[in-house]
Parts: C-alpha cells; structure tokens; sequence
C-alpha cells in the first residue's frame, strides 16, 4: 500500500516520512507481515506528564517489542525531562494538560503536538501560544513565520561570504558569520536543523540535488536567518552551500589544540575517558547509529543526539554520511557506540573559542 499522508497527523509525507510525528512510510510498505504494522496515538505519558505516541492495539493488537528508531527521530536531538516528584498540585497540573490536548483536538491542532516533543517546556508554551491566538495574524499561505519572535532585525548589508558544510555541527558566529543567507545544496540529499533557543528558531528541512518542484525536498532556501549563537546540524552525505551578502565581523575561526584519536568502545564520557573538546565522528566499520547524551543541569532537561552512520565503501541507500565534522563534546557529555560499530573521533581542525555564544539547549539562555 502507498501512503501519500500521514493517517495519524493528515501531514503529506516528506520523502516518505511524516515530517510530525516521523514514521518512516517507506520501510512500513516493505513489512510483510500484517500484524507488524501499527499506528500510534497522542497520549500523556504518566511519568513525565509529556505528551507521547504510544501504541493503539485496537487497531492491530500487542506490539511486538522493538527497539527500533525512525530515521526522522534519529536525526532530532529528543529531549527526556526527569520528573518523578510527586505534589499535591500534580493532579490539577495534570488536568490542565488535558484539557489543552482536547482543545487541540477540537480545533485540529493535534499534528503539532508532534514536533513539540522534541521542544522544552518554554518552546511548547510559545507554540501553544502562536496556535491558538496568533495564528490569524500569519501571512495567507498559513505557514507560521519562523523568525516571528526574534528580538532584533538582521542587517541587510554587510560583506560578502560563502562556504560550502558537510554532514557536521557549526555555530554561527564561530564557523560562519552572523547573517541573512541563501542557502542551496550542490550535491546528495541532507537535512537542515538550524535551531536558537534565545531567538525562538526552530527549523528543519529536507535538501537534494535533484528536487522537483511538487516533491517534499528543496534545492534551495532563499532566506535562512543565521543570528550569533545559532546551532546548525546537517545530516546525511550531501554537500550544503551558504552565501551571503550581509555578512557581520565578529566571527572566529579557533584552532583547535586537541591532537590525539580516540577508539570509542561502549560508552565513553567527555572529560573522563577523553578530554572534551570539538571532534569528528567517524565511522570505521559497519553502520549504524551513535549516540550523546547531555545532562547541562542536574535536574534539567537530558539531550539525546543520533547521529547514523556507514563506514567508507558500505551500500547505503539512505545516504548517510561516513564523518560528522565539529561536533563539540562539553564536559560531563556522553558518547555510545553499538557494539559492531567502528567509531573513532579525530580532533577537528577548529574548535570554539572560550564563551562562544551558543543556544542550542534551553539551560544556555541561563548561562549554563
């Protein structure tokens, strides 16, 4: 059967996968057994209070149990948030959650919730907000504006700059200069997460080479606002070109004066079994996918980072790039590599320089 939408989310699907909610539709078609095939439904999870997708056996029976991740979750940093006290507000709290969830339902908001999981609790009461009453005020073709809430205007001036990224982590003004950029793609397929906690942005999208205009990939993006202290992620094994005529001083490339390789076994930790630092992750053997893990804070939010990944020469069909560049390994962060995984991280020829701005995570508008 070809599914064209998302029966949970009614999202047209982006290349095959639900860009809410992210199943994978084209590896659902190829199961053969019918009892495997199953749909989820929006329910609140009873330990974090979160809303979650969890599975619906009236509709295919028990779930088999799986460890299996949809290329789409593994390509978004998920955010697991402890919880586990217990107040005497809880079930009021709780209720409340409800009652926003089936306001959303009635007024056919439910697919949002989806990529508000992977948000923290700031993010979902913004989008909350922006759904539910600013929506009117967006432009005709009702797609939401994605700098609606940035504190100040990007110049429109400035210098001229380009540079071509591959699969990799980069921070604007660190590895790039602040700016308003075109951005295209020269080769491959990748997805671009450009993501500023400070600025409200949130922005992921698909790119390949030989896009056609009615299909769910871009070739090109004419506008991508890149503030001081943005995160960028690209996935996949394209190449990404960034150009820009606006283009501010301040930015710093740092050499970075780490030197030494490290064979990652299991699961190593940054500033105990290696020294913290800006790494490539290189995969050496086989495919797969690795895993960080952040904790910023001891109560705080846990960030889980996937990254898959097939050794030179593999047969991928999914285009999944052999190096991720420049990935940042902050003290106290985790790394876990399969067990028939080759991974080794090679020192990056840059890595950041001492407070570089960054807001990736939530706890960096504190500070942390």
């Amino acid at each position: 059967m070809k599914y064209k939408k998302c029966p949970i989310c009614d999202e047209k699907l982006r290349n095959g996968i639900c860009p809410v909610c992210g199943y994978d539709f084209k590896r659902l078609e190829k199961k053969e057994v019918q009892q495997d095939r199953h749909w989820d439904v929006l329910e609140q999870d009873s330990r974090t209070k979160k809303p979650v997708f969890a599975h619906e056996e009236k509709k295919c029976g028990k779930k088999k149990k799986s460890s299996k991740r949809t290329n789409f979750y593994k390509r978004q940093d998920s955010y697991k948030r402890k919880t586990g006290r217990k107040s005497a507000g809880g079930n009021r709290k709780t209720g409340l959650i409800l009652l926003v969830v089936i306001i959303l339902l009635a007024s056919g908001l439910l697919p949002a919730l989806g990529s508000m999981v992977f948000q923290g609790v700031s993010d979902i009461k913004n989008e909350i907000q922006y759904r539910l009453f600013d929506k009117a005020s967006s432009d005709e073709t009702g797609e939401a504006d994605p700098y609606k809430n940035t504190t100040y205007a990007l110049d429109t001036e400035g210098e001229h700059f380009d540079t071509e990224l591959t699969a990799g982590e980069y921070l604007a003004g660190v590895d790039l200069p602040e700016g308003i950029y075109k951005v295209s793609i020269q080769e491959g397929k990748t997805a671009l997460l450009v993501r500023n906690q400070k600025q409200s942005i949130n922005i992921y999208d698909f790119y390949r080479s030989d896009a056609e205009k009615d299909d769910d990939f871009y070739k090109k993006s004419e506008e991508i606002r890149l503030y001081r202290g943005t995160y960028l992620r690209i996935d996949g094994a394209g190449t990404m070109r960034f150009e820009t005529d606006s283009a501010k001083d301040g930015y710093e490339l740092t050499a970075n004066p780490l030197k030494e390789n490290v064979a990652v076994k299991g699961t190593m930790t940054a500033g105990k079994d290696f020294p913290a630092g800006s790494y490539d992750i290189v995969c050496k053997k086989n495919r797969g996918t690795v895993q960080t893990v952040y904790q910023i804070t001891k109560d705080g939010a846990e960030y889980t980072t996937d990254y898959n990944m097939i050794a030179s020469g593999g047969n991928d069909v999914w285009g999944d790039p052999e190096r991720y560049l420049q990935v940042y390994f902050y003290k106290g962060m985790k790394i876990k590599v399969p067990d028939d995984m080759e991974v080794e991280l090679e020192p990056s020829v840059y890595t950041r320089p001492e407070h570089a701005e960054e807001y990736r995570f939530y706890e960096q508008l504190n500070g942390n």
